[in-house]
């Protein structure tokens, strides 16, 4: 009877490791991210970062912009698991040097879609070849695009537009110098004025002195 249990709980666990095993890779692959932008086109702290299920798994960044080509990409510090799933959000941010404004902004991704090119690949002369990064675009005006990639075969996924989060404060700023150029310039007719009227009046006594002088 102990030894049919055993058998029993060894079968059982044998079972559940074959599952685990064979679900491993239908719902996790290999890849990492990484993020490009258009050739000259100057960016600042460029930051990609992905998730599933409201948890991050992996993300890309670097101190310094690059431009290493669009849809081509640049060295950055990469983390996250060798295995993860297909990620169904995304999160960016970066600074643009043609606008000097900082983007923030984040999309939902079509995880069926990915899954599926995870899953099949892509044919290389009659060969699979795995998709094995994804990538964040970043362009001017704050325009995203994501690919999947391996081996520069690239698959574009999705476009969005991260928001502009400088703009409000470069507004405001801009109404500050507005108004303070408009205090300077009352500032400045009313200096203009008083000189003005000490003038004329220097100009009136003068004439007033000199007509007194010749009556005496």
């Amino acid at each position: 009877m102990k030894k049919a249990k055993n058998a029993l709980l060894f079968s059982l666990t044998l079972v559940l490791l074959l599952q685990i095993v064979g679900c491993h890779p239908k719902d996790k692959f290999e890849w990492n991210a990484a993020w490009s932008a258009p050739k000259f086109y100057g960016n600042g702290g460029p930051f990609v970062e992905f998730f599933y299920q409201g948890k991050s798994i992996a993300g890309a960044s670097a101190s310094i912009g690059a431009d290493p080509g669009w849809g081509t990409t640049s060295g950055s510090y990469a983390g996250g698991d060798i295995f993860k799933p297909v990620p169904d959000s995304i999160s960016v941010k970066w600074i643009c040097a043609i606008d000097g404004y900082r983007y923030e902004g984040g999309s939902r991704l079509p995880q069926d879609k990915m899954l599926s090119l995870f899953r099949n690949g892509w044919n290389s002369k009659g060969e699979k070849e795995n998709y094995t990064q994804i990538i964040a675009g970043f362009a001017p005006g704050g325009n995203v695009t994501v690919w999947v990639s391996g081996q520069g075969n690239n698959k574009e996924i999705i476009n969005f537009k991260a928001k502009n989060k400088e703009f409000g404060k470069k507004v405001k700023r801009q109404k500050r110098l507005k108004k303070r150029f408009f205090l300077q310039k009352n500032l400045l007719i009313q200096k203009l004025t008083y000189i003005v009227i000490c003038m004329v009046y220097l100009i009136q006594f003068g004439k007033k002195e000199k007509k007194h002088t010749n009556m005496i």
